[in-house]
């Protein structure tokens, strides 16, 4: 059991740093070409996805008389329909099996078909399900090829009786009625509605920028840092204003986007009583506030007037606490990265950006063609 449940764990740590169940391989299909030969169709057929498949469902879908395709995914799109428009098809039956003495579904009825000149019946079962959290249609599909008649229908009822059928013609859709003994024709129709038209799916481009709000603020971990006077203190906000705290580094240029963006924005920041603290997350050296006062300096060239400092201690590693404690993908902590703590001391939002931003008012922040909340929960 210890061993089940540790295989589980590994799949959702899988999961939870963005893996895919299958190595985003691609699916494959193989047609029998008769005898023990198979031949690879997945490209010829449209159905060589990257999905992470979950299910898969056969019916004929569109009432022509060749079985489509529904799968649902792990990953997007979560299904899709693919329609079988094959224009070189043979003749088919469609059979709907209804118990009376057997159970209503007629659930593990085996129905032969047999066609003029063949002594080998075509085969097939009435499942209750017949694939990984699947169900294909109740109706049994049969390709008939080239045959232009049906010599009769037997069908072995769950209870154990065979009773023949005949009557039916190629192309037909019949249903079967256990005890009745003769086919007969569905009179059911596709109900009017717009066709759906193919359509390609395109994966959406990784977003510059993300701004997540946290519909239940949790409590800033105490976490100190060393400020440009080499003394520590604790990252939280003072006086009743809320504290925006911000990871960054020299070598970063959103970060240098970023930081003048805030200096340009200084007078409305401060209308919002937000202050500013800038963490470098540089390389450190032995001389945690060595590295604060070259940092200082360094954010003083770009006329920077907020407070700068570096990481002391677990600073760093309990805001990745955080970032994992809101999100499902497990990512590292990107930078730039912001977190926007209120005056209560929680933290409210969670920024992250690789391009330039506006700040408002509210303390909030936006990029160009952003929009209010985004819809990623990574940032870059």
């Amino acid at each position: 059991m210890l061993q089940y449940d540790r295989a589980w764990n590994a799949i959702n740590q899988l999961l939870r740093a963005g893996r895919a169940f299958s190595g985003n391989e691609r699916k494959c299909a193989y047609l029998n070409v008769r005898g023990s030969r198979f031949a690879n169709v997945s490209a010829t057929w449209n159905l060589d996805f990257t999905d992470d498949g979950r299910g898969m469902a056969t019916c004929d879908w569109d009432l022509d008389g060749d079985l489509d395709i529904w799968t649902a995914n792990r990953t997007g799109p979560p299904v899709r329909l693919l329609r079988n428009e094959n224009p070189a098809g043979g003749g088919h039956l469609s059979l709907l099996l209804r118990g009376s003495k057997s159970n209503r579904d007629a659930i593990g009825a085996r129905v032969e078909v047999y066609l003029p000149g063949q002594t080998v019946p075509l085969l097939r079962t009435r499942h209750a399900g017949d694939g990984f959290l699947s169900q294909s249609s109740k109706w049994l599909h049969f390709g008939l090829g080239e045959a232009n008649a049906i010599e009769k229908i037997v069908v072995r009822w769950p209870g154990g009786a065979a009773e023949t059928f005949t009557g039916g013609g190629v192309n037909g859709r019949y249903l079967l009625v256990e005890n009745y003994g003769k086919v007969e024709p569905w009179q059911g129709a596709l109900p009017a509605a717009t066709p759906l038209a193919a359509s390609p799916f395109e994966r959406g481009k990784p977003v510059e920028a993300a701004r997540a709000v946290l519909l239940r603020p949790a409590l800033m971990p105490q976490v100190s840092h060393i400020g440009a006077d080499g003394k520590s203190a604790l990252v939280a906000p003072r006086n009743g204003r809320s504290l925006l705290v911000n990871l960054w580094a020299p070598w970063c240029k959103p970060c240098l986007v970023e930081m003048k963006a805030w200096t340009a924005a200084r007078e409305a920041l401060e209308a919002a009583e937000l202050d500013v603290l800038a963490i470098c997350v540089d390389e450190p050296s032995a001389d945690p506030a060595a590295d604060a006062a070259k940092h200082a300096k360094f954010a003083a060239g770009l006329s920077f007037p907020f407070a700068v400092g570096v990481p002391q201690g677990d600073l760093v590693d309990m805001l990745e606490v955080v970032q994992r404690t809101y999100f499902v993908r497990q990512s590292p902590l990107p930078i730039p990265a912001s977190f926007l703590i209120d005056p209560e001391g929680r933290v409210a939002r969670k920024n992250g950006f690789s391009r330039p931003f506006r700040p408002t008012a509210d303390g909030s922040s936006t990029c160009p063609g952003e929009p209010a909340v985004s819809p990623s929960r990574r940032c870059c």
